[in-house]
Parts: structure tokens; sequence; C-alpha cells
């Protein structure tokens, strides 16, 4: 197996590391107005009109199976690349995920990065851990890498 180097975007969700490839980051963004939809899904927040372009904004927190975030002034808004999210319907598709602080950026080595252990799952904590796809131990705290396809995949099936 090949390693790589690897760069992480960090953002923490009630108290809780996560991390995203930066490759599928386009910006981070204070912009948090959103315009509710009408009988939507629990996670969305809303749309936010971002420089003229509608982005769909996801409280990460719910989907996570964790309680509704509170916006706060250090949330921010993580808006994705559209190609790193395999929705199946148009390109244009813009999301957002609500997050209640960004972290550092976290270069690594691909051989480091590990899988979800076996016993964190569902019913051993109310996080929802199949949003995981590896975890990254570090001197003081466990990154947990988030999947987008896995994230999104609901709305695939629409």
């Amino acid at each position: 197996m090949k390693i790589t180097n690897i760069r992480f975007i960090t953002f923490y969700i009630k108290n809780f590391l996560f991390g995203l490839d930066i490759f599928s980051v386009r910006e981070i963004n204070k912009q948090l107005d959103f315009t509710k939809v009408p009988l939507s899904e629990p996670e969305i927040l809303g749309l936010v009109n971002l420089r003229g372009q509608i982005v769909t904004t996801v409280d990460t927190s719910v989907l996570l199976n964790l309680e509704k975030s509170e916006i706060k002034e250090l949330s921010r808004n993580i808006i994705l690349k559209s190609e790193s999210i395999k929705d199946g319907n148009n390109d244009t598709d813009i999301y957002g995920l609500l997050v209640d602080e960004i972290g550092d950026v976290i270069e690594t080595t691909s051989d480091r990065i590990e899988n979800v252990p076996s016993n964190l799952n569902d019913s051993s904590s109310n996080l929802n851990v199949k949003f995981i796809k590896n975890i990254l131990k570090l001197d003081n705290d466990i990154m947990m890498i988030l999947d987008l396809n896995e994230f999104f995949k609901k709305y695939n099936e629409k």
C-alpha cells in the first residue's frame, strides 16, 4: 500500500473532534442566516444565498444523532465542493455543514488512519457512527473522519 500525505480540516461538534479531507472543502463561511424550508428533513437548517448560489445547509449535529446545534459566535458553515458528494443529482447542488467551531488543518500520512473500532457502535454511544469513515489518533484526542458519501446517501435515493 502506498503511503500518501493527507490534510484534514478539523472542527468540533458537541466537543467531539471531526475531520474532512481538505480537498472536499470549498470554503468556510460565517454566514449563518438561513431561509427555512417547509417540510424539509429535520437535519436541513435551510438555504443560504452565497454570492448568488443557493447552499443547502445541514445541521451536522442532528445527522450525527447529537442534540440540535445552537448557533454561536464560533459557529461556521463548511461549504463543500459539489464534486466531493456523489449525490446522483446534478453537479450544481451545493451543501454546507453547520459546525460548532473550526479547528486546525492537520496533515498526516495514510498509514496512521485507522478503521472505526468495532466497540464504537450506535448502541454504545448516542453518536451515529455510520457517518464515521475512519479515525485518527492524535496526541490528546481522536479525530473522527466523516464519510460524506454516507452523509448524503439518503438524498441519492430520492
